[in-house]
């Protein structure tokens, strides 16, 4: 399998999870908004702190895809591609 093939492949996994951790971000970010009146519990158990790691985990995931995408694009080529 060559990189172009490789980077397909794992651009089709990062989609994927991408897809996830935005239908999670979604229903945290949904859960937060509907309930105001629980704000002091959500900051208790750290509810905030996971929706904006999920934020992250989403902007990193996007930032890989768009590596890919230029390795597939035939703009980058070998490793170490940061």
């Amino acid at each position: 399998m060559d990189e172009k093939a490789r980077a397909m492949l794992m651009l089709g996994l990062l989609n994927d999870a991408f897809g996830d951790v935005r239908g999670m971000l979604y229903y945290l970010q949904d859960f937060v908004m509907s309930h105001p009146e629980m704000k002091d519990e959500m900051e208790e158990f750290g509810l905030n702190e996971v929706v904006e790691m999920a934020k992250e985990l989403e902007r990193k995931i996007l930032e890989k895809m768009d590596v890919l995408k230029r390795v597939i694009e035939g703009g980058e080529g070998g490793k170490g591609r940061e």
